[in-house]
């Protein structure tokens, strides 16, 4: 995103074995596949059922892909990635379809389009089925929502309204990432006490980074000590170096997290 997730070498050096070991969004009007393709819906969090639906219609949609990959060639993608020598996180994750037609020749009579499309999903999947076991073992919840909703081919624009329609496990996870960074408190401070506004910044720790990372913000005053705020982001790789994510086949969206801050209890909406 301006964004996520430099999934760094370190993390991917274990690939190997996590590969043999292998791992709501209320929507403005109904969610379908070609309203998706002629514009973008905007998807609301209104409790954590929906969450968790729309949580599985992306794992379903993107696992569809997966499972039209003939599963012979998944394993000797996985196995060429695994073998392969690189220099960076690129190489690492790239799939030369003529050395790997040297190495496993029983392909040559693949039509190449055909083959060309089951290497790539397969060579996605094995970067997807990293980038998920790094954000489990780190308990980045937030960043894996937002990943997995970034695998569909088309994915609906997010919003999170914390302060709005209740409450849910979710709103109080992204509250508590929020008021544990300070910097971001005192820019809604100081708009409070001195109107000074800031218009962004950026989050360089756990989830927030891999989710959120660069950010654009703005505020509205309620009262003397009271502001609501949004957080804009579009979900994507610019500006990032060493993102393994960027070469997972995922898709650019838009964030927002909106709430309200109390210079008493912080983000408490």
């Amino acid at each position: 995103m301006k964004r996520v997730a430099s999934l760094v070498v370190l993390v991917l050096i274990g690939i190997a074995g996590i590969l043999q070991t292998v791992p709501v969004f209320a929507a403005e009007g109904s969610i379908s596949s070609s309203s998706q393709e002629r514009s973008p819906k905007t998807v609301v969090i209104r409790d954590m059922a929906d969450l968790m639906r729309v949580a599985e219609e992306d794992r379903r949609e993107y696992e569809n892909k997966v499972n039209a990959i003939d599963s012979q060639l998944k394993g000797d993608v996985e196995e060429y990635l695994q073998n392969r020598k690189h220099n960076n996180y690129k190489e690492r994750w790239n799939v030369e379809v003529e050395e790997f037609l040297q190495r496993y020749p029983q392909y040559q009579t693949w039509d190449r389009n055909e083959l060309e499309e089951q290497v790539l999903l397969a060579a996605n999947n094995a970067v997807v089925i990293a980038v998920r076991a790094f954000f489990n073992a780190n308990h980045y919840t937030f960043a894996l929502y937002l990943f997995d909703h970034s695998l569909n081919d088309s994915p609906s624009n997010l919003v999170f309204e914390t302060f709005l329609y209740g409450d849910s496990p979710m709103k109080q996870r992204i509250r508590a990432l929020l008021n544990a960074e300070s910097v971001f408190r005192d820019k809604l401070s100081m708009f409070i006490n001195y109107s000074i506004v800031s218009t962004g910044g950026a989050f360089y720790l756990g989830d927030l980074f891999y989710a959120i990372h660069n950010y654009d913000l703005s505020m509205t005053l309620v009262n003397s000590s009271e502001c609501d705020f949004a957080i804009d982001d579009t979900y994507d790789f610019e500006g990032i170096e060493n993102v393994a994510a960027s070469v997972a086949g995922s898709h650019s969206y838009h964030v927002k997290v909106k709430g309200r801050y109390s210079l008493s209890q912080w983000i408490y909406k």
